[in-house]
């Protein structure tokens, strides 16, 4: 294998040398670009020629096969990251970050992940304030509130549940059917001002405040919203169904984010296929703080670590072809990360 590393004005300018030297079939293992121009590092697959040129240059057979892994590695990482829609800003800052001394896409990717999002558990906060649960309409916001209501209760915490969602047929109904199970009063809220009252109630308990879906792109409603998280004073947590567009779920995490959101739970992973709008929604100021595992309320919101989510990327471009279009088969790992 040949490696060489390429530099000009631009990153084009720089293509086109490698291009030009290496052929069509050469791959690209990193890109830079700054001030002082572009500079890439390619490879490319030996031919007899350059075998014979390799007896005449000491220690160039031994750097091809150390690099030949890491080639593959890269190229099992950015085909990965093509399969789920990563917008590629991100699937390049992402293949940057990959460790460079692995040869093993699970721990390169997981290294990726690691370096450019953040990981933080619901588990990891004070009890000071209220969550309340955000998001566009069909996230999954009431069953998991459900969830976390669930699994506060189970743990012996003293637990407060409140609804805003008032204009949904039923949406009230769904969340008390849980807590009357638990034999919870649940709080309906109808304005902003009820709020106050119910937080100061809450103090020193787990608080979870469910809320209506909002149109991340709608002035009114989002307005109406940040009315309700400060009159409860509540960390607002986005809730985020997996499947959707990259670029829209970018951008409506960046919505909430300006409401303050800092975290979200993703849903949905069980019944989705590429999860390119989760890591572009977390690639701006959201940590992912959990995923649901399935439709049930016995089950509590799972953690999500770099590994877990590498491999559950890894693992769904693997079991279908970049090229095709049919959908893959979830492999045994991505069962643990589910909505």
């Amino acid at each position: 294998m040949r490696l060489k590393t390429f530099t000009a004005p631009t990153i084009a300018q720089a293509l086109q040398k490698v291009r030009s030297e290496l052929g069509e079939d050469a791959i690209i293992l990193s890109t830079e670009s700054g001030r002082n121009g572009a500079r890439l590092v390619a490879a490319k697959e030996a031919s007899d020629s350059d075998d014979a040129d390799a007896a005449f240059v000491p220690g160039l057979e031994a750097q091809a096969e150390e690099i030949a892994p890491l080639v593959a590695a890269r190229d099992d990482l950015r085909a990965a990251l093509l399969w789920h829609g990563v917008p590629a800003p991100l699937g390049e800052r992402l293949l940057r970050a990959a460790e460079p001394a692995s040869h093993e896409p699970v721990a390169a990717l997981a290294a990726a992940l690691d370096a450019a999002l953040t990981f933080q558990p619901l588990a990891d906060r004070s009890l000071g304030r209220p969550i309340m649960l955000v998001g566009p309409s069909g996230g999954g916001k009431t069953l998991t509130a459900a969830k976390l209501i669930v699994e506060a209760h189970r743990r012996g915490r003293q637990t407060m549940a409140a609804s805003c969602d008032t204009r949904r047929a039923g949406g009230i109904e769904q969340l008390e059917a849980f807590t009357r199970i638990l034999d919870l009063p649940l709080a309906r809220i109808g304005e902003a001002a009820e709020l106050v009252s119910f937080a100061a109630a809450a103090a020193g308990s787990v608080a979870i405040i469910d809320t209506a879906g909002c149109c991340p792109f709608s002035v009114e409603e989002m307005r109406d919203l940040e009315e309700l998280i400060e009159a409860a004073d509540a960390e607002p947590v986005l809730v985020l169904a997996a499947g959707g567009d990259a670029a829209e779920a970018g951008e409506t995490a960046a919505a909430f984010a300006r409401l303050g959101c800092r975290r979200m739970i993703a849903t949905r992973i069980d019944v989705s296929r590429r999860f390119g709008g989760l890591v572009a929604a977390a690639g701006g100021r959201l940590a992912f703080a959990g995923a649901g595992i399935g439709p049930h309320a016995a089950e509590p919101p799972a953690a999500v670590n770099s590994l877990s989510l590498a491999k559950l990327f890894l693992s769904a471009a693997r079991t279908t072809p970049v090229a095709t279009s049919s959908a893959p088969d979830r492999a045994a790992d991505s069962g643990k990360a589910r909505r």
